[in-house]
């Protein structure tokens, strides 16, 4: 602020700190992505940025793809813009499946309904934990193509694999040879929350997300820009690497004392990245009646599988956060 006090007295205009957008793009491309720094917008958050992609793909009551569970923070976006939603359901330990992908949209086109977006974590999936296999992507991109459906993902957990930084998997953009999937982001959630620092690249939408970001914000903060740049990327990946052994250890704790103390029939997520462990209990169970007794009597939170979803399938199960312990 000493040095540049203009950052506090004038709005932030524009696509972002081109300085961060450059280290964005650099680290994407690494990965496998071709991005330019013009490329990349800077949003307030990863909800920003997702938020934007949709308003640029879909107008309000159109159809959108999402897995089931997914992040209830998607269904919560999806009802604010008065959209409608076409769940397939994905195994909590092996993702969205091509074959069941083909299928749903058959019987989506057989109803009369037209997919014109969907919302996808590819890599440790909120609130799973689970990766959409390797050997699937492209074929799952295709088929997204051939039916005119914008792909959106959101790639946040990706940057928390649990063995190292170094085996952090590539996300869907780097499959995209039809310039078909929106990249969405967010580098403040993995360091802090309270800086709210999301990007998104447009793909085939960027023109109008571009003036969706403008009209919706002007612009972005450019302070915590400036912090998230200044620490960004080197000693970014080195509060990363303590924090991915915090919690894979935290994960697999958990999971050890769930599989021994909670009531036989119950299976919890092996999981390979990010801090969300999935739980499923015997379908007497029902995990909203038991996250009121939990809390009310011992304190204990929890987040009940029933908001993951916009049916009743999961009310059996529960995620639960390992990023501490």
């Amino acid at each position: 602020i000493r040095s540049n006090p203009t950052v506090l007295t004038k709005y932030a205009l524009g696509a972002g700190l081109l300085e961060l957008r450059k280290k964005i793009a650099s680290r994407y491309n690494k990965l496998g992505c071709q991005l330019k720094a013009e490329d990349i917008l800077i949003t307030n958050g990863a909800t920003h940025a997702i938020t934007l992609a949709l308003q640029a793909s879909t107008t309000s009551g159109d159809w959108v793809l999402v897995e089931s569970p997914t992040y209830f923070g998607f269904l919560q976006i999806l009802e604010s813009l008065k959209l409608n939603v076409v769940s397939i359901a994905i195994d909590p330990n092996y993702g969205l499946e091509h074959e069941h992908l083909v299928s749903v949209i058959e019987q989506s086109a057989s109803e009369n309904i037209t997919i014109k977006a969907c919302m996808l974590q590819a890599n440790f999936q909120n609130p799973t934990g689970c990766s959409i296999k390797s050997s699937m992507r492209s074929k799952i991109l295709d088929t997204f193509y051939q039916n005119k459906i914008i792909v959106i993902e959101d790639d946040t957990f990706g940057e928390l694999p649990h063995d190292s930084i170094e085996t952090r998997p590539p996300p869907l953009k780097t499959k995209d040879k039809y310039n078909n999937v929106i990249l969405c982001g967010s580098l403040s959630k993995l360091i802090s929350p309270g800086l709210r620092i999301g990007f998104i690249n447009g793909a085939v939408m960027h023109e109008q997300i571009k003036t969706l970001h403008h009209a919706t914000s002007i612009g972005c903060a450019e302070l915590p820009q400036h912090i998230m740049s200044h620490i960004y990327p080197r000693r970014f990946n080195t509060m990363l690497g303590k924090l991915l052994s915090d919690y894979k250890d935290n994960a697999n704790m958990i999971r050890a004392l769930i599989l021994k103390y909670f009531p036989i029939g119950t299976s919890a997520t092996i999981f390979e990245g990010g801090y969300l462990l999935w739980v499923t209990l015997p379908n007497n169970i029902d995990t909203n009646r038991l996250f009121d007794k939990a809390l009310e009597q011992y304190g204990i939170s929890f987040a009940p599988g029933s908001i993951f979803s916009l049916t009743l399938e999961h009310q059996n199960a529960l995620r639960i956060n390992c990023s501490s312990f």
